[in-house]
C-alpha cells in the first residue's frame, strides 16, 4: 500500500532502490509542493527539527567555565552574605500582652488602660452569660472539633449558630466559617472564577483583596467610596461589551464593605444596589464593622440603607466583631449556602469552629434580641459624642462617618511625609496616650496590600464607655497631636 501510495504522488514506479534514490525524493517533495505547499513545508519543518533534536549536544552546565582555585574559592565563599528568612525585628519594638479579658478596661504589659482598640462594639466579649454557657459547652463537647464540617467536625452547636443567625437575619439559611478572614476570602473564589468580572472599591481591606486573587477572575477597581467612579466604570465597561459585539457570559459583581475597616465610612449600599440592578451586576458586601451595631434591628448596613435582604446577593460577616467570639458566616438562598458547602475553601479544608465559640454567637444573638435595642442606642450616642470632640483638630483629618464605631485619625495631605516617618509620628502619639491611662493602635499593614493605606491613629467605640471615658481620650489627643504637628 505505502509503494502504491508513493507511487501515485510521484507519478515515478516506487522500488526499493528507487525509495533509496536522492532523485527520487526529490522529485516526490516536488510533485508533493505541486499539490500541497503548505502541508510540505510542515513536514520538512518537522523533520529538521527532530534532526536538530537529535544531534544536538546535551546540555553541560560547567563546561567552558573555568576550574577555581582553592583560594578562589575561599575568597567567594567570604564574600557570601545570606540573606534573612524573614524580616529582622525592629529592636526596639515590643509587642503588648494582654492579660485580662476584652471589656472597657484591658490590662496590658501589668497596667490597666481603658480599651480603644477592640472591635467588641456592644460589649459583649466579656459577658457573664456568655462566659457561664461557653463553660457548660466545654463541660460536654470539650474545647475542639477535631475535624472538618463536611466529615466529622459538624457539631449540633454549629448549626443552632447557624440557624440563629439566619433567623436574626431574616435568611433562607448561614453557613459558618471557622475563621473570619478566610471567610470573605473563601466566599469571593467560591462564586467568581476565571473569566468572571469582579468591580471592587479600592479600600477593601486585605481579606476581600485575597479573596480577589483566588477567584483569578478579571478585577477592575473604582476609587475608594466613590458612586460617581463606580458609575464611571460599569458605564466604560459596557460600552466596551457594546463594541465588541455584546456582553460576554460571565459571571459579574460589585464587591464593598458596609463599613470600610480601614476608614470606618460607610459604603453607599442604596446607591451601589441601584446600578447593580441597572448594569446588571450581582453584589457581594462584606459587612463585619456593621452587623449588628447598624440598622433599626441591628441587621447591619443594608438596613441601615433601608435595603431589603434580597438586595444584596451574598452578604457576609465577621463573628468577631459585634459577636464577640470567633469565625465568620455568610447567608442568603439555600442555594447560594449550599454551594458554599462543597466549594468555599475554609469551609471544607478548616476544622470546623470550637464548639464553645458557636455557643458564644448562639448566646450574643440572645443577648441582642433581648437588649440590641438598647446596646445600639448606647454605642450611637459614645460615637457622635467621639465626632464632635475630634472633628476640627488641626492638621489631623478624621476618617469614619456617624453611625460607624471605626474611626481614623489621619495627617492631612500638607503634614504627610512618607509612610515610615508618618507611622513613627503616630505611634509616638499612641504611646503617650496609652501612659495617660487610654489604649489605641497605629493599624499595622502588610506589603503585599494593593493599596496601602495612610498610617492612622484607630480608635474603636463601643456603648461600655462613658463619657468620662471619651472625653479623658478626646482631650489626651488632642494635647498630643497639637504637640506633634506645631
Amino acid at each position: 500500500m505505502l509503494g502504491v501510495a508513493l507511487s501515485v504522488a510521484t507519478g515515478v514506479e516506487f522500488t526499493w532502490t528507487n525509495f533509496l534514490s536522492l532523485q527520487w525524493w526529490l522529485t516526490y517533495l516536488l510533485e508533493a509542493y505541486k499539490r500541497e505547499p503548505v502541508h510540505v513545508l510542515i513536514e520538512i519543518g518537522c523533520f529538521l527539527f527532530i534532526a536538530y533534536l537529535l544531534t544536538k549536544n546535551s546540555y553541560e552546565p560547567n563546561k567552558g567555565k573555568d576550574n577555581l582555585t582553592e583560594t578562589e574559592k575561599d575568597w567567594v565563599i567570604s564574600q557570601w552574605e545570606p540573606k534573612p528568612l524573614c524580616p529582622a525585628e525592629e529592636e526596639d519594638y515590643k509587642q503588648p500582652v494582654v492579660s485580662s479579658g476584652t471589656g472597657r478596661t484591658v490590662v496590658v504589659d501589668g497596667e490597666e488602660v481603658v480599651n480603644f482598640s477592640a472591635f467588641n462594639f456592644l460589649g459583649l466579649g466579656n459577658s457573664q452569660k456568655v462566659k457561664d454557657r461557653a463553660q457548660e459547652c466545654i463541660e460536654k463537647y470539650g474545647v475542639g472539633s477535631c475535624g472538618p464540617r463536611g466529615f466529622y467536625g459538624s457539631i449540633d452547636v454549629h448549626l443552632n449558630v447557624e440557624n440563629a443567625v439566619a433567623k436574626f437575619l431574616g435568611a433562607e439559611e448561614a453557613i459558618l466559617y471557622s475563621d473570619s478572614l478566610a471567610c470573605v476570602s473563601s466566599v469571593i473564589p467560591a462564586f467568581c472564577k476565571s473569566g468572571d468580572l469582579i468591580v471592587c472599591d479600592d479600600g477593601v481591606h486585605y481579606g476581600v483583596q485575597q479573596g480577589l486573587k483566588l477567584s483569578k477572575s478579571n478585577i477592575l477597581y473604582f476609587k475608594h467610596n466613590d458612586i460617581e467612579d463606580l458609575e464611571r466604570v460599569l458605564q466604560a465597561r459596557r460600552e466596551r461589551d457594546i463594541s465588541q459585539g455584546g456582553t460576554p457570559l460571565q459571571r459579574r459583581f460589585i464587591v464593598v464593605e458596609g463599613v470600610y475597616r480601614n476608614y470606618g465610612d460607610l459604603a453607599p449600599l442604596f446607591l451601589i444596589a441601584k446600578l447593580k440592578k441597572k448594569f446588571k451586576y450581582r453584589l457581594l458586601v462584606d459587612d463585619s464593622q456593621g452587623f449588628g451595631v447598624l440598622g433599626e434591628t441591628g441587621k447591619g448596613t443594608w438596613e441601615a440603607a433601608n435595603l431589603r435582604l434580597e438586595d444584596v446577593d451574598v452578604l457576609c460577616a465577621a463573628l468577631d466583631t459585634t459577636l464577640a467570639t470567633v469565625g465568620g458566616f455568610c447567608v442568603g438562598p439555600g442555594k447560594v449556602v449550599d454551594h458554599q458547602r462543597l466549594s468555599g475553601a475554609g469551609y471544607v479544608f478548616s476544622a470546623s469552629s470550637p464548639p464553645y465559640t458557636a455557643v458564644a454567637g448562639t448566646v450574643a444573638l440572645e443577648i441582642l434580641a433581648e437588649k440590641g435595642t438598647e446596646y445600639r442606642a448606647q454605642a450611637l450616642k459614645n460615637v457622635k459624642r467621639l465626632h464632635e470632640a475630634l472633628a476640627d483638630i488641626p492638621g489631623i483629618h478624621l476618617d469614619g462617618a456617624v453611625p460607624s464605631c471605626v474611626l481614623h485619625l489621619r495627617l492631612e495631605a500638607e503634614r504627610r511625609q512618607s509612610l515610615e516617618v508618618d507611622t513613627e509620628l503616630l505611634e509616638g502619639v499612641a504611646a503617650k496616650v496609652r501612659e495617660a491611662g487610654y489604649w489605641v493602635v497605629v493599624p499595622e499593614y502588610i506589603e503585599a496590600e494593593r493599596v496601602v493605606p495612610q498610617p492612622s491613629i484607630r480608635v474603636l467605640v463601643t456603648r461600655e464607655h462613658t463619657p468620662k471615658d471619651i472625653d479623658g481620650l478626646t482631650t489626651t489627643l488632642r494635647q498630643e497631636l497639637r504637640s506633634v504637628l506645631k
